[in-house]
């Protein structure tokens, strides 16, 4: 190592390529033609030296290009922010065609920046050089810096992590063309230290300028801030409103609360009623609501108080790591099982509709999977996330902790401390559930669709036989509350997972990312409005009253269904006993049918018809026996068929 101790230097850049780079950006903004200046650092400053003088030999390497730019001078200044602003007042004062002041030290070139920005001179004299763009986005978006560079700190330390880590442990040696792993960053070489010619001096370049200009610089400045990097005093408050990120806080907790105590009402309604306990379906909608109501509180109506207190871009985060892992913990539990809970619910439908089992075999044969699954699932999930440190502070779309990375952004970087692969996770344990309940839903909606219709098919040729109008009153029931079924679950979820793709999507792309921005926070806001309220949804659905008919159309339903009546007097006293009993059946069935029609649910309305034809069946053996001797009686005299027709029709009626 050198005199001081040093085993190897980690260098930023390699200085002719930072001298290069500067060439390049005075030439652009010159335009190839133009005086400038360089503010430097300290005359005794080594790498601002050796950058210059890496500047200076580009240019003179080639005149073709540089030869038409005029270095005016070098100035210092020393790197403190007041004498940096005092000389640059003075280049300007004594340099009048001045039109570039290049600063190849941070704190030079924000100084600069703010003495051509306060005499006004924006217009005619530009600032560049290497700079920190948190502290250049105003110069920047103003046209006082339309250019300039920077090496990442960020990769920098994580390097510098990596090579003292290999020295330590001994699995790094110092010697020219040594080489090693760096993680992400790949791998890199020991050499010996060009600008140290005198004594036995070794360095590894990390390399790579990125340069920013107005496309850019707003996006790289918020995930520096995010991180933590720096840049959060000078335009949190824009971005406080630019997101909404009080409306992202409050909003939620208004919501939130409203769901809880509309859930809360569900589970009282049916767990204070005996007969209502007794029914499975009543049984997986308490399920649906305790889980509603555990999202609601610990996600929605605490909102952003578990935060970390310290979580920028944050408002109202009064919290700690733990207490954000315990938010994410339930709301991970509680969110999850809604998706599988409402599949649950399908399921109990279906079995009931469409493979005719009671309510006792559901309970028997199927209700301990119809709870187990959603549970189990639920709660594996939520207990799998705190070995892995998914509960985070969410992205900027979020309103509270749940699976995220941390620090935001880091997975660009490689610098996660918690939440790595939060995006698969996010997948994985909720997203997409919520797409398979949605198809699954969709499949048993149209199950009992099917059946409900085929039953009334079934029924036609009665009413055929009969000259009565084919009504497909259930089975138009059934479509349109199938519809808003699914519809209603899959509704909440529309806003959150648009908003969460279209930011995956821009994750990484600058350019998609400020396109997208406006409507990904749009998207979130909504979003906070209208998932919290699941719970309330599933009330609404459970209290939808039943619709009652108004007083015209049952006057007109009364007179259809006694002129059908009159129809079938007149037909029955010309046939048979039998096809008697068929006008009958079809009587009562277009009866029932109007009477759903009017109002019920899915399940009821479909499991009523199914209840009635079975009944039916049984009732019409009995009948047939009693109309045998109506027979009898005519041939003895003792009764007309028109008297058969009748008193068969007045016991349709009273039944």
């Amino acid at each position: 190592g050198t005199e001081g101790g040093e085993d190897v230097f980690i260098a930023q850049v390699d200085f002719d390529e930072t001298g290069m780079i500067m060439a390049e950006m005075a030439y652009s903004i010159l335009e190839g033609n133009g005086q400038f200046a360089i503010l430097s650092a300290s005359r005794r400053a080594a790498n601002q030296n050796a950058w210059i003088q890496a500047m200076e030999k580009a240019m003179s390497d080639d005149p073709l290009r540089y030869g038409l730019l005029e270095l005016l001078t070098v100035a210092y200044g020393d790197d403190d922010d007041s004498l940096s602003f005092a000389e640059a007042n003075r280049l300007m004062d004594e340099y009048p065609g001045m039109q570039l002041i290049m600063a190849p030290t941070t704190i030079a070139i924000s100084a600069a920046a703010r003495a051509v920005t306060e005499r006004g001179l924006c217009d005619t004299i530009k600032v560049s050089g290497l700079g920190i763009p948190g502290e250049m986005l105003d110069y920047t978006n103003s046209g006082c810096s339309p250019v300039f560079a920077l090496w990442s700190f960020v990769d920098l330390g994580y390097l510098t992590y990596y090579a003292a880590y290999a020295l330590a442990t001994g699995d790094l040696a110092v010697a020219d063309g040594e080489t090693f792993q760096a993680g992400r960053l790949g791998e890199f070489t020991i050499e010996r230290d060009p600008t140290r010619p005198d004594v036995e001096a070794y360095r590894v370049v990390m390399g790579g300028f990125t340069l920013y200009d107005k496309n850019n610089i707003e996006q790289a400045v918020f995930f520096d801030a995010v991180q933590g990097d720096g840049g959060q005093e000078s335009f949190e408050e824009r971005y406080m409103s630019k997101y909404k990120k009080k409306a992202l806080s409050i909003i939620p907790k208004v919501t939130g609360m409203i769901s809880c105590i509309a859930s809360g009402y569900v589970i009282w309604h049916v767990l204070r009623h005996k007969k209502r306990r007794a029914l499975t379906k009543n049984r997986v909608l308490v399920g649906i609501s305790v889980h509603d109501m555990i999202s609601s509180f610990f996600g929605f109506f605490l909102s952003t108080w578990p935060i970390p207190a310290d979580t920028w871009l944050v408002w109202g985060a009064t919290g700690t790591v733990q207490t954000c892992t315990m938010q994410g913990f339930f709301f991970q539990g509680g969110i999850s099982a809604a998706p599988l809970y409402h599949a649950s619910l399908s399921t109990v439908y279906v079995l009931n509709i469409v493979y005719e089992f009671s309510n006792e075999r559901i309970a028997r044969k199927a209700e301990p999977w119809l709870h187990g699954i959603p549970i189990l699932f639920a709660w594996g999930t939520a207990i799998a996330g705190l070995p892995l440190k998914l509960y985070n502070a969410a992205d900027r779309v979020g309103f509270f902790c749940w699976i995220a990375e941390y620090p935001p952004y880091c997975s660009l970087r490689g610098t996660c401390e918690r939440g790595e692969n939060a995006d698969i996770y996010r997948y994985a344990f909720l997203f997409a559930w919520v797409f398979v309940g949605f198809a699954y839903m969709a499949i048993c909606m149209i199950l009992i669709y099917r059946k409900v219709l085929s039953v009334e098919k079934a029924n036609d040729k009665w009413t055929d036989a009969s000259g009565l109008r084919r009504h497909r009153s259930k089975s138009s029931l059934v479509r349109q509350q199938g519809i808003r079924y699914v519809a209603a679950f899959f509704f909440p979820w529309v806003f959150g997972i648009t908003a969460g793709i279209m930011q995956h999507m821009s994750y990484a792309d600058l350019e998609m990312s400020r396109k997208y921005d406006d409507a990904i926070t749009a998207l979130s806001l909504v979003n906070a409005i209208v998932l919290p309220l699941k719970g309330f949804f599933t009330f609404l659905a459970y209290t939808r009253p039943t619709r009652k008919p108004k007083a015209a159309t049952h006057s007109k339903v009364t007179r259809d269904s006694n002129e059908e009546v009159t129809e079938q007097r007149r037909v029955a006293s010309l046939f048979p006993v039998h096809v008697k009993h068929v006008l009958t059946k079809s009587s009562m069935t277009r009866a029932a049918n109007h009477e759903s029609a009017t109002g019920s649910n899915v399940g009821s309305t479909a499991r009523q018809q199914v209840d009635f034809a079975q009944e039916e069946e049984k009732h019409s053996e009995e009948e047939c026996k009693d109309e045998a001797s109506v027979i009898n009686g005519e041939e003895e005299g003792k009764i007309t068929p028109q008297e058969g027709a009748y008193l068969d029709e007045d016991d349709t009626l009273k039944r």
